[in-house]
C-alpha cells in the first residue's frame, strides 16, 4: 500500500509489481500516515480545515468510512493504529478512542475514554518510579510517532505524560489495565520510562519496540528498559555507561537473542 503527498492511494501486487487499484482520497491534502491489515487500509489526511481518518477496503480499494475532526477544535487525532481484528484505535490530546471497522456505519464508538476517567488507581503512580502525575488531561499530545502507539495481543500501548510513562490499555474496552506487584498490591499498568536510577523523561523522546512479549523502551537520556508484557512487570533496567550526561538520539535498536544494541548519534543542542 503506497500513498502520495497529493492525496493518492495505491495498492501494488507484490507478485509482479502491477497496480491492483488506486484512488484519490483528497484533491489537495497530503496523506501523512497509513496503516493496513488484510481487511482495511486507514489513511490520515491532513486538510486545511480538518483532520480525517479515511478507511478503505484492502482488497478492492472501495471507500468504507470517513472520520472527520475540525482543526479549529484543537483536539484532533495525533496518532492511530489498526489491530488485526479490525479495531481502529486513535488518540487525541486527552482521550483514547476505538472503533470496530467491521461496523463502519454504527455511529457510536466502541469506546472514548477521556484521560483519568477510568484509571484503576487514582492515587499517584505506584510503579517503580513513584512520581506524581501533573494533573493535565492532555496526556497524549506529543505521542505522534509510529513507535509511540502500538497494539499487541489485545493490548494498546501508548507513550504518555510527555514521555514519562508507557500506559497499557485493554483493546476491547480501552480501559487502563492493572497488574499485581511482587508485594501483592495492585498497580496501574503505567510503566516509567526512566528506570529506578535514571532521569525523568520530559520531551516525548520515548519510543517502544516489541519482540514477542518483551517491550523495549528507548529514550534520549536513559539506558534502555525491558518490560515483560505477559507478567506486566519490569524485566530489566539498563544504563548508558558514560562520564557525561547522556544526550543521544536513538535511531534504531537491534534486538537479538542475547543482546540489545542501540544505534545512536549525539543530539545537537539548540
Amino acid at each position: 500500500i503506497v500513498s502520495t503527498t497529493g492525496g493518492q492511494l495505491f495498492a501494488i501486487r507484490t507478485a509482479d509489481g502491477t497496480v491492483a487499484w488506486q484512488t484519490r482520497l483528497s484533491a489537495s491534502a497530503p496523506i501523512s500516515r497509513l496503516a493496513a491489515t488484510d481487511d482495511f487500509v486507514v489513511a490520515k489526511v491532513d486538510d486545511v480545515a480538518s483532520t480525517q481518518l479515511v478507511i478503505v477496503e484492502t482488497l478492492t480499494g472501495q471507500f468504507i468510512h470517513r472520520l472527520s475532526f475540525a482543526n479549529e477544535s484543537g483536539n484532533v487525532p495525533v496518532n492511530f493504529a489498526l489491530a488485526p481484528d479490525g479495531t481502529l484505535v486513535w488518540i487525541q490530546q486527552d482521550r483514547l478512542c476505538g472503533k470496530d471497522l467491521f461496523e463502519p456505519k454504527k455511529k457510536e464508538l466502541n469506546y472514548e475514554i477521556v484521560a483519568g476517567q477510568n484509571d484503576v488507581n487514582r492515587q499517584p503512580n505506584t510503579n517503580f518510579n513513584r512520581q506524581p502525575m501533573d494533573g493535565s488531561s492532555a496526556i497524549y499530545s506529543g505521542a505522534v510517532g509510529p513507535d509511540q502507539l502500538l497494539i499487541s495481543e489485545g493490548r494498546i500501548l501508548v507513550v504518555t505524560h510527555q514521555g514519562r510513562y508507557v500506559s497499557v490499555y485493554s483493546l476491547e474496552s480501552g480501559k487502563l489495565l492493572d497488574y499485581t506487584q511482587p508485594d501483592g498490591r495492585k498497580a496501574e499498568a503505567r510503566f516509567t520510562t526512566s528506570g529506578q536510577t535514571g532521569q525523568m523523561v520530559n520531551d516525548w523522546s520515548a519510543t517502544m519496540h516489541l519482540v514477542g512479549s518483551k517491550l523495549y523502551i528507548c529514550t534520549r537520556i536513559n539506558g534502555p528498559m525491558c518490560y515483560n508484557l505477559d507478567q506486566l512487570g519490569l524485566g530489566w533496567d539498563g544504563a548508558i555507561d558514560t562520564n557525561t550526561t547522556p544526550n543521544v538520539q536513538i535511531h534504531e535498536p537491534f534486538i537479538g537473542q542475547d543482546h540489545l544494541v542501540l544505534l545512536d548519534r549525539i543530539a545537537i543542542r539548540s
